[in-house]
């Protein structure tokens, strides 16, 4: 993770102790869980968003930022695994964890949001509202047979709808690979909507509206 510098290893225990090694930070966490702690070629180390959480308590919040933006650019750590995280550690009087908050929120549009949750949002406005329920997890035949899908789609009437929950700067591949990912959707005849958190709370009305556009005019 970038930029950082080199310093003395830190060995972190999930449990109250008074060892003291020569050349070794010893870092006490009640909070460490088996889930965030990985291993590798034989070493058990934290989960790159942990590590963060846990670099927040030591280093300048403007280092920690760029260390966010520059782990995030280099798919070093999974965006929502890390709100996750936070919100999963969060405390009062937790060290840190302000900043990463603050950090967290400047790069999503509008509240500190999991994916998933939007996903989750979207999909139940559209049935509760009547709306035909769209086909999930949609692979499109343009994108890669792995990882393209988009969120939700209407094959038959070729409308796209993707749950927005990043408000990335342009240093993030992110940011330009949707852009391209709608252009090529688009030059391929579909429709693509794209609805963020803060539009789902604070304007259902027209993220039904333009649902039911967009169907009525393929539907013809």
């Amino acid at each position: 993770m970038e930029p950082l510098v080199k310093a003395p290893p830190t060995v972190t225990v999930p449990h109250r102790g008074t060892d003291v090694f020569p050349g070794l930070r010893v870092h006490q966490a009640t909070d460490l869980l088996p889930e965030h702690v990985l291993e590798i070629r034989g070493l058990r180390v934290t989960t790159p968003a942990r590590t963060i959480v846990d670099l927040a308590k030591i280093v300048q919040e403007r280092r920690l930022e760029k260390i966010v933006d520059n782990a995030l650019a280099g798919g070093i750590v999974d965006f929502d695994e890390l709100v996750m995280l936070y919100l999963a550690l969060t405390r009062q009087g937790k060290k840190g964890m302000p900043a990463v908050g603050r950090i967290l929120r400047n790069r999503v549009d509008g509240e500190l949001v999991p994916i998933t949750v939007i996903e989750a949002k979207l999909f139940d406005l559209l049935i509760d509202i009547g709306i035909p329920a769209p086909r999930r997890e949609f692979h499109a035949p343009w994108l890669d047979p792995i990882r393209g899908r988009v969120d939700f789609a209407y094959v038959d009437e070729g409308v796209l709808i993707e749950a927005d929950s990043r408000r990335w700067h342009g240093l993030f591949d992110a940011f330009e690979s949707d852009r391209r990912r709608d252009i090529t959707a688009q030059l391929a005849g579909w429709i693509v909507l794209r609805f963020t958190w803060k539009m789902l709370t604070e304007e259902p009305e027209f993220v039904i509206a333009s649902v039911r556009s967009a169907l009525a005019l393929r539907q013809g």
